[in-house]
Formats: C-alpha cells, sequence, structure tokens
C-alpha cells in the first residue's frame, strides 16, 4: 500500500477553469465523505478506482483555504499523468419546490445563461451544476431523481407508480435538451435498504447516446441492484451500474463502501 499524505484536493484559488471554489464547498464536500472516499480516475465511475482517500479536512493556507486527505493506493500513482488530483462537487442553483429532477450541468455548461435559463422553463426541474475541477473538458452531467426509494414491502409497486415516470421524464430531458448540446449524464436514483441509504449509479454507453437509456433496462437494473443488496450484509453507500451493450443490460461494476474503498467487479 502507497500512502501520500496531505495531498492537496482542492482550493480556493482561481483553477484552471478561471473559477473560484467557495470555502463552503470545499467544507460540504468533507461533510459528504465522514468516513473516506474512493479515488476515481477522471472523475469516472465506469473507471476502475485508483485507492481511497481518508481523514479529509478542510485547512486555511496563505492564498484562502484548502481541502486536504491522505490518499492510499495499491500501487504507485505518478499524479502528474493525472494532471493532479481534483475533486467533483454538486451544486444546485436553481431549486423550485417540489422538484422531481435534479440536473447537474457539466462544465462550461453550466456558465451558459441562455441553456440555463431554457431549462428553468421545464416543469419540476431543479438545475446545478457537476463541479468537476480537471482541467480536461468532458462534458458529462448527472441526473438524479428526488424520490428517495424505501426498499419494504411492495417497494415494486412504489418504484412503478411514482420512480419510473420520473425517469422516464428523466430521459425524455436528457434526448430533447441535454444530448443536443452533447452532453453525456449519468442517472442516479437512491434506495434505503435496511435503513441505510444507497444511491445507484447508472452509466449508460456514453459512445452511443441511444444506447441504455431506456426504462426497461434500467428497471432491469434496479431490481438486479436491489437482489444485491439484499444478498450483501457490508456497509454500502454506492453502486455503479454499467451498461453493456453486447448483452443489452446494466451490469454492477463498482461498490463502494461506507469507510471510503472501492471493489471492483468485472462482470
Amino acid at each position: 500500500m502507497y500512502t501520500y499524505l496531505d495531498s492537496v484536493l482542492a482550493t480556493t484559488g482561481i483553477d484552471g477553469h478561471k473559477e473560484i471554489l467557495p470555502v463552503e464547498i470545499l467544507q460540504q464536500f468533507c461533510d459528504n465523505f465522514p468516513n473516506g472516499m474512493p479515488l476515481q480516475q477522471q472523475h469516472d465511475l465506469s473507471e476502475r478506482s485508483l485507492g481511497y482517500a481518508k481523514n479529509l479536512r478542510v485547512i486555511t493556507n496563505e492564498n484562502g483555504h484548502a481541502l486536504l486527505a491522505d490518499i492510499y493506493t495499491d500501487k504507485e500513482i505518478d499524479f502528474d499523468k493525472f494532471d493532479g488530483l481534483s475533486i467533483g462537487a454538486l451544486a444546485l442553483f436553481h431549486k423550485p419546490k417540489n422538484y422531481e429532477i435534479a440536473c447537474y450541468l457539466p462544465y462550461p455548461n453550466y456558465n451558459d445563461s441562455e441553456f440555463v435559463n431554457e431549462l428553468k422553463n421545464e416543469d419540476g426541474l431543479a438545475i446545478g451544476g457537476h463541479i468537476k475541477k480537471e482541467l480536461s473538458v468532458s462534458a458529462i452531467g448527472l441526473i438524479a431523481t428526488s424520490i428517495v426509494l424505501l426498499i419494504a414491502p411492495e417497494w415494486e409497486v412504489q418504484y412503478k407508480t411514482r420512480v419510473r415516470p420520473i425517469i422516464i421524464n428523466a430521459i425524455d430531458l436528457i434526448k430533447r435538451k441535454l444530448w443536443p448540446k452533447g452532453i453525456c449524464v449519468d442517472l442516479v436514483q437512491t434506495v434505503i435498504v435496511d435503513g441505510i441509504e444507497v444511491k445507484l449509479n447508472f452509466i449508460p454507453d456514453r459512445k452511443n447516446t441511444t444506447s441504455g437509456l431506456d426504462p426497461d433496462k434500467i428497471d432491469d437494473g434496479v431490481f438486479r441492484a436491489i437482489r444485491h443488496l439484499h444478498s450483501d450484509h457490508r456497509s454500502v453507500n454506492r453502486l455503479t451500474l454499467v451498461y453493456y451493450p453486447n448483452r443489452g443490460k446494466y451490469e454492477i461494476t463498482n461498490i463502494t463502501f461506507a469507510n471510503g474503498r472501492d471493489e471492483n467487479i468485472v462482470p
């Protein structure tokens, strides 16, 4: 195990996007990962994780504030090849009452005021930024439903009557508004199993935007994920499901645990 103590993940200085992350975002990031987090490549959940980060904290320095973490990897990493370390954060800036879908736009789309104003005309849609502090521009956004699905008796009925219609609306939004802008998105559904909140991250085929974003295929992925969670009694807080076009379905590829560790699965 290789250790990189006091690694800088982000600061409040001007970054390569000519933007400034407020200290509140850095602190929120810490609060979201109190027990640690997996170390992803290029903020892409479909890629194998490099290790994990622990002891996230915000410090004051000569330039303002910095977000530090202790990094642990199974192999020695030349972080220069990855353009260093950076974080990804979610921030809503348009939040209508009783919204059903949250759309987090990637850089630079969340700075496109004309496009954002166009999206504000959509009913039940909250809008925010999928803020990824990396220099490469990867237009991958995030769509999340607002309903947390409690896995209890008759949960299938709740899913089909309450959650599935929102997923269908989200797919329609993606096809009408995001794909024409060249924006690919991951889809997130939150469930609660045995009192534990788990994120289900669906990653469609990014090489073919028409592949994978289908309600029936997402249904199958949700049911597949629930079966796994019922059989896996470890402290899981996220399952990543990637769409495989040659199989015509989503497969679980990553299991992220509450302690920040990430288990990669080869389907």
